[in-house]
């Protein structure tokens, strides 16, 4: 049987993954959710290469990536 404390690692690595793409998803879908109706609304490559210009990849594209590990971390280690 494995130790609780293996489970828990084995859960946060898991969410580490799952974050690095759902932090993606994430980020550009509340992007373009924020323009919903306007006359101007961006397409999903102009929202991409804006905040990829303005940003860059760490504060911009990947911004909450730690937040969303730490919150994902309890959750994962429920599912053990």
């Amino acid at each position: 049987m494995l130790y609780l404390r293996v489970l828990v690692s084995q859960a946060g690595y898991s969410s580490v993954l799952f974050s690095t793409d759902s932090i993606l998803v994430e980020m550009f879908k509340v992007r373009m959710q924020g323009q919903y109706g306007a006359a101007t609304d961006k397409r999903l490559g102009t929202v991409v290469s804006e905040m990829w210009r303005d940003w860059g990849f760490r504060k911009g594209i990947m911004r909450g990536y730690w937040v969303t590990v730490a919150r994902e971390i309890p959750a994962y280690a429920g599912y053990v």
